[in-house]
């Protein structure tokens, strides 16, 4: 994780002796004072907290909340990093319209500043599985996804009616396929290895089908294979934008891989998407009222004006009132 999510990968942990001992300390410090070494995570989050910060100065009646979680794919079993409790949680499809997966009973922590966002961080790359072998003495066992549920209260004192808009931002960390040959692994690795490859697979035949059709099918063959791809799948054929950053090898030693990977990212550029904005159905009936009462003050002025000029009163007489006496 630390080249997408938290560090740049020619980061060197080792060759500083006045930073602190432990890899989590290292990783911390260079997140937080660091920022040659940044991954794409803590950039994006520093412009994000920025924008936020901007908006709610330039208006007062805006206001937003940021939500996040952290979850790792591993063995095919969805697992909360942001708990002690280690057991698989259940992915359920959405059943009120909404396009995709989502994971029962995961932990959100909101966070009001980029240090909080940051200690989420950290806490969850601790306690992501790694291990080591032949290639890498600390291999990303899983895939991970780190979640920003982001919502915008926007009041509109003309209306006396507070809108609001939800989105969310999804950080991906694949775990990189591996060659057995080349790893060595073997035991608890080996089935790593397979359930890696496995859905990886899953996702390359999704992105082969979803490029072929012009992906925007939500009926595609494939979702459910794989965790991973339940999970993305509001990211590929959704209504957002999404970004995949593949990474090769420079060495010829892994020219295979350094292929196949480069097929992958050219089916995955040719997926079509459109992104808009998805309203609630409260939202859609607050704007479908709004544009009546628009439309009927619109034909009040017309009506107005047509029988002030045809010499006719615009204003209906007062109605008199009798009064009895007693």
């Amino acid at each position: 994780p630390l080249d997408v999510l938290g560090l740049r990968q020619d980061a060197k942990l080792a060759e500083d002796p006045s930073v602190p001992e432990t890899a989590m300390q290292v990783i911390n410090d260079m997140l937080r004072n660091n920022l040659r070494l940044q991954g794409l995570m803590p950039q994006l989050a520093n412009y994000l907290f920025d924008q936020v910060t901007q908006q709610e100065k330039a208006d007062k009646n805006v206001r937003y909340s940021i939500k996040a979680s952290f979850i790792e794919i591993y063995n095919e079993q969805v697992q909360d990093l942001l708990t002690q409790v280690v057991k698989p949680l259940a992915v359920r499809e959405y059943v009120d319209g909404n396009v995709g997966f989502y994971v029962e009973g995961l932990t959100e922590k909101e966070v009001v500043t980029l240090d909080q966002l940051l200690d989420v961080f950290v806490e969850g790359v601790q306690n992501r599985m790694v291990t080591s072998h032949e290639m890498n003495s600390e291999s990303s066992r899983s895939h991970a996804i780190l979640t920003l549920r982001i919502e915008k209260k926007s009041f509109d004192t003309a209306s006396n009616t507070i809108w609001v808009s939800r989105g969310k931002l999804s950080f991906v960390d694949l775990a990189g396929s591996e060659s057995v040959k080349l790893t060595k692994t073997a035991g608890v690795a080996l089935q790593e290895t397979a359930q890696i490859n496995k859905s990886l697979l899953s996702l390359s035949n999704v992105v082969s089908k979803l490029a072929e059709m012009g992906g925007d099918d939500s009926q595609v063959v494939g979702w459910r294979n794989s965790k991973l791809t339940q999970l993305l799948m509001d990211s590929l054929i959704g209504a957002g934008f999404t970004i995949m950053l593949a990474c090769c090898s420079p060495s010829s030693n892994y020219i295979t891989e350094t292929l196949s990977t480069l097929q992958f990212a050219t089916k995955a550029a040719n997926i079509s998407k459109k992104e808009v904005a998805v309203l609630s159905p409260h939202e859609i009936e607050v704007m479908r009222l709004k544009a009546q009462i628009d439309q009927l003050k619109w034909e009040n002025d017309w009506y107005r004006h047509m029988l002030e000029s045809s010499g006719l009163p615009s204003v209906p007489p007062q109605r008199t009132q009798s009064v009895s006496s007693s």
